[in-house]
């Protein structure tokens, strides 16, 4: 659901919960009723996320990628 929200968000083009459904595996009225409780019981439709949480987590990710990249030149 996050990544969904994500693209429904920034993107101007996105596809329909038909696609989104059959690509995830998920029958779409429960993708649908899924979409529908993350944005309103999780998020609160609260999808802005403010730059220094952003920054924060793109340097995890980054930290963590290049730790793994690390652990495979190990070898």
């Amino acid at each position: 659901m996050s990544l969904v929200s994500a693209i429904k968000l920034y993107d101007d083009f996105y596809y329909n919960n038909r696609y989104y459904a059959k690509i995830g595996g998920v029958p779409l009225e429960e993708f649908n009723i899924l979409e529908k409780e993350y944005l309103c019981n999780y998020l609160n439709f609260g999808l802005y996320v403010d730059v220094d949480t952003y920054k924060s987590y793109y340097d995890d990710l980054i930290k963590i990628a290049e730790s793994k990249i690390a652990e495979k030149e190990s070898f």
